[in-house]
């Protein structure tokens, strides 16, 4: 992952939605 990717993780744990991180997540695992 690059720095805009983090920056995105880290919007979405800020903003708490558990749904949208798990499919990041999965996304790149």
């Amino acid at each position: 992952m690059n720095l805009n990717d983090n920056r995105l993780i880290i919007k979405t744990l800020k903003s708490g939605d558990q749904k949208v991180f798990s499919l990041v997540y999965a996304s790149y695992y």
